[in-house]
Order: structure tokens, then C-alpha cells, then sequence
């Protein structure tokens, strides 16, 4: 019920993004007037990840994500059916995102308290993922689909997240098609890949961007000139990593390892 719950809270954060091409034009807005409703939902978000943590102190992380999460509902609510032209949209969503943070940290806090420890990075990851199950429902959009769809690419040219959606959410005000930006968020990241890594020798991606949109290997390995490999279960392999150093660590005992951790 928490994944579900924070599934259904996700979808208040892109559903903006979803219509904005056609309010844009209803409302008479430019792509800069237009984007910055966006904003006001971010900068409401960033004020209530502080609250959350003094009201979760105080009154408990299940009475604080409970009461959050309907008041966000009603929020969500309110920006749909009350929003007539810019400055209202711009109140009542920058209002939904001040709502929206306390299904996040109570969230994770929940967690943290209810289930078995040997089943808590499990139940960290579903929450995770739902929360970016609900990104991509409220666009309803299949990013690796699209992304091998597009004929071209629109160049990103922001690598922080906070900055790339709203130059994402700028093109899309300018009418540029999606399978275009979503091409070119892929294109991105893999520059980005690039600038950090000389990538020498072979290439193994891992993670779940790769896991889920395989086409991020196919640009990369066009970029290089050479074959770029995808590892088995590529989402697990970094949780894999970490559990491993975790147990050799564990396992060392007055500067020895223990003939488990060796074995490792």
C-alpha cells in the first residue's frame, strides 16, 4: 500500500509536464511564463522536505505521511479543477508541491520501522521505483520506446536533473516532439558518461537506466565505435557490489579476514 500510495503521489509531480502544451496556448503563455508553474511546484517540494522532518520528529512518520498525503490528494485536486489561467495554476501547484514531501522521508522512514531488516534495502528499492513508475504513467510515455522511435534528437544541454527538466519541459512548450527530447535526454547521458569516464578497454553498463531503456548502450556504443556490453540483472548489480564490500568488511576480524570473507 505504501509503494501504491506513493505511485498515486508521483503522478501530481509530472502532471503539469503532460499538459502544459495545451494550456500553454489556452492561457496565452510563453514557453519561460509557462515553465515557471513548474517551478513554483519544485520550490514548494524543496520548502516541505524540511517540514516533513520536524513534523515527523514530533508527530510520527505514519501520521505525517498519512495527513500529508491527503492533503497533497487535495491539493492535486484543487490545481486540476481550479486552475483557470497562469496565476492560479502557478498558486495551486506550487500549493500541491508544498504538500507533496512528506510522502518521501516518511516515507523512507516507514520503512525503516516496519520491515525486517533483511528485507529493508528490498522494500527501499520498490518504493524508489514506484515513485518513478508514477513519472513516467503521468506522461504516459514508454522513454524506451519513444527514444527508438525518434528520427532525431534535441540536444540537452544540462546535466543536472533540476535544470534538464526544465529546459525538457521548455521544448515541449515550443511544440518539439517527445520522442526528440527523450532521444536527447538519452544522448546526454551518455555524454556525460563520456566526460567522466575515458572508457578504455571493455564496456559493461549497469543500473537500472540500461536495465529498462537498452538504447542508452546502443548510443553509447556508437559514440565509442565499439561494442558496449549490457551485465545480467543490471538494476541489482550495484546493491550486489555494495553487499559484497559490506560482508568482506564484516568479516575481517583483528586485521584478518575470516576464511568466509576470503573465500569471497
Amino acid at each position: 500500500m505504501l509503494c501504491l500510495s506513493r505511485l498515486a503521489l508521483s503522478l501530481i509531480f509530472n502532471a503539469y509536464a503532460g499538459v502544459m502544451p495545451l494550456v500553454r496556448e489556452d492561457w496565452q503563455m510563453s514557453a519561460a511564463t509557462a515553465a515557471t508553474i513548474q517551478s513554483a511546484w519544485h520550490l514548494g517540494y524543496l520548502v516541505s522536505l524540511f517540514v516533513v522532518g520536524i513534523l515527523a520528529d514530533r508527530y510520527g512518520a505514519r501520521r505525517t505521511y498519512l495527513v500529508s498525503a491527503s492533503v497533497a490528494a487535495l491539493a492535486a485536486v484543487g490545481f486540476a479543477f481550479g486552475s483557470q489561467g497562469y496565476a492560479s495554476a502557478l498558486a495551486l501547484y506550487g500549493i500541491a508541491g508544498l504538500c507533496s514531501g512528506g510522502s518521501y522521508t516518511p516515507g523512507l522512514a516507514l520503512i525503516y520501522q516496519h520491515v525486517d531488516p533483511r528485507a529493508r534495502g528490498r522494500a527501499m528499492g520498490w518504493f524508489l521505483a514506484a515513485s518513478s513508475l508514477g513519472y513516467a504513467a503521468a506522461l504516459g510515455a514508454n522513454l524506451e520506446a519513444l527514444a527508438r522511435g525518434a528520427g532525431e534528437a534535441m540536444r540537452l544541454s544540462s546535466f543536472c536533473t533540476v535544470f534538464a527538466k526544465t529546459e525538457i519541459l521548455s521544448h515541449l512548450a515550443r511544440g518539439v516532439p517527445v520522442t526528440a527530447i527523450v532521444r536527447g535526454a538519452f544522448q546526454s547521458v551518455v555524454a556525460r558518461i563520456i566526460e567522466m569516464d575515458p572508457l578504455d578497454g571493455e564496456v559493461v553498463m549497469t543500473g537500472g537506466v540500461v536495465a529498462h531503456n537498452p538504447t542508452v548502450a546502443a548510443i553509447l556504443a556508437d559514440r565509442i565505435g565499439r561494442p558496449v556490453a549490457i551485465a545480467p540483472e543490471p538494476q541489482f548489480v550495484g546493491a550486489l557490489g555494495a553487499a559484497l564490500v559490506a560482508w568482506q568488511n564484516a568479516c575481517q576480524l583483528d586485521g584478518g579476514v575470516s576464511d568466509a570473507g576470503r573465500s569471497l
